[in-house]
């Protein structure tokens, strides 16, 4: 006797496609057309922090800031007759309350009768990029100023691209060159006072040895002399040689973290470039 598994190989596709959304890095999530959460899976959790069970049935206008829930109604308007909305830019809102840059795509869920029923959400983080993008867009009007006001442009606009808690722009003490003189430099959002350090024992000293070094993690364990490290709290570590016309080096451009610096912001190409 024959045996129909057309029904058995549905389930069974049916099973491993959602094992795929639910592993998923992307968020991906469902809402009705009233806009309650219907599924959300792992890359949501992860991208928003609420865990499946926190957010399902609630309404989806609690990741979105209030002053776009009315973006939410048209997008779920244009949904409901049938339209596919791709790479649409926007903000979320994470559970701590920060907000993120996301990139959304949004398609139409129909029933086996091809009624619209809900929409499925692709939601892709995009906070580092538009970061990279407006700091790019600040270092262009920096061109505009000149002396300290440049300077102090140039490194809040590294501080933000690079979302890291200080810069520095240093030069060699010209009656000392065992010190570096902090020129301009960016920390805890605002610019700080200048001041001046000693060399050895210290990440800069490479730096001034023509490299650029890169410590993404653990700089205050590698250099135990550098005694300003660990009072500060740094955890990573970027440094790259700043040079005259005739190659001579005049000083050094620092990115220093509590955390670990994102390798996917690029930091070196940031620097060097």
């Amino acid at each position: 006797m024959a045996m129909d598994t057309t029904d058995l190989t549905g389930a069974a596709e049916g099973e491993r496609f959602a094992a795929i959304v639910e592993h998923s890095e992307d968020a991906i999530i469902s809402v009705s057309l009233k806009g309650q959460v219907t599924s959300w899976n792992y890359g949501a959790t992860k991208l928003f922090g609420y865990e499946a069970e926190e957010i399902l049935g609630d309404s989806v206008t609690r990741i979105i800031p209030a002053d776009r829930h009315s973006e939410e109604d048209a997008i779920l308007k244009r949904i409901s007759a049938g339209e596919i909305i791709s790479h649409f830019e926007t903000r979320r809102l994470r559970r701590d309350g920060v907000a993120l840059d996301i990139s959304l795509t949004v398609s139409p869920i129909k029933s086996p009768a091809g009624e619209v029923i809900g929409a499925s959400k692709i939601a892709r983080d995009i906070t580092p990029r538009k970061r990279a993008e407006a700091a790019r867009q600040k270092l262009i009007d920096c061109s505009r100023l000149v002396g300290r006001p440049f300077l102090d442009a140039v490194v809040e606009a590294l501080a933000e691209a690079l979302d890291v808690r200080w810069v520095l722009l240093c030069d060699v003490h010209p009656d000392n060159p065992a010190r570096a003189r902090v020129i301009s430099a960016w920390s805890d959002g605002r610019p700080q006072d200048y001041f001046e350090y000693d060399l050895k024992g210290t990440p800069c000293a490479n730096v001034l040895g023509n490299e650029l070094c890169f410590y993404p993690a653990n700089v205050a364990a590698l250099f135990p002399e550098d005694i300003l490290l660990a009072e500060m709290g740094v955890h990573s570590y970027l440094g790259v040689p700043l040079r005259g016309y005739d190659g001579g080096i005049l000083g050094l451009l620092a990115v220093l973290g509590d955390k670990p610096i994102d390798a996917l912001l690029q930091p070196e190409q940031t620097l060097a470039g």
